[in-house]
């Protein structure tokens, strides 16, 4: 009896240290909320290939011994075997599945993105063992495309930063219409 009765006025000083300090609580659960959001936002920024230029990609360079594509979402892996040895795993789309089997067991150079939301790179340009070209890099398109994805998430962060705030403040606006239905009852 006496640990339920303890257990019991333990609940009581949580729940009327929260209820003293709802307030408060609420302040703090909005700016974690934001800052959550922003940081988000922030890592998202980092973490995207926002128009490098081609000089200031990784270049690799050796043969090609495998690509092979996922049959949800046609996004494929490209392994290159390096001149010392160390195989390195490349991200392919699915559009561009005659290019890259065309230089299977072939020489290549690839420009690949810096930053990757994925453990592998992702192929921006790819040229032959002659420096031929087979897959162009556009700067300008990659501009464009970085803008509409971070605009994207940008709207969507706040959508989900308005969603989680307008939960917190249903449920304070719930909580007094309760506590305020009881006060009545019991009088």
């Amino acid at each position: 009896m006496k640990i339920k009765e303890k257990l019991a006025e333990i609940n009581e000083s949580i729940y009327q240290k929260f209820l003293a300090n709802r307030r408060e609580l609420f302040r703090l659960c909005s700016f974690f909320c934001s800052g959550l959001c922003i940081s988000s936002l922030f890592l998202l920024w980092l973490a995207s290939p926002h128009g490098t230029p081609l000089e200031e990609m990784d270049k690799f360079s050796g043969k090609v011994i495998y690509t092979g594509y996922s049959t949800k979402n046609g996004v494929g892996t490209l392994k290159l075997e390096q001149i010392n040895g160390d195989v390195k795993h490349f991200e392919i789309d699915k559009t561009d599945e005659e290019i890259y089997n065309s230089v299977m067991g072939k020489w290549v150079k690839i420009y690949a993105s810096k930053y990757s939301f994925s453990s592998m790179k992702r192929v921006e340009q790819l040229q032959n063992e002659k420096a031929e070209v087979l897959k162009k890099y556009d700067y300008l398109s990659s501009l464009e495309r970085f803008k509409d994805t971070f605009t994207g998430f940008f709207f969507g962060g706040i959508i989900s930063m308005a969603l989680i705030l307008g939960f917190i403040l249903s449920e304070l606006v719930f909580y007094d219409l309760v506590k305020s239905k009881n006060k009545k009852n019991k009088e």
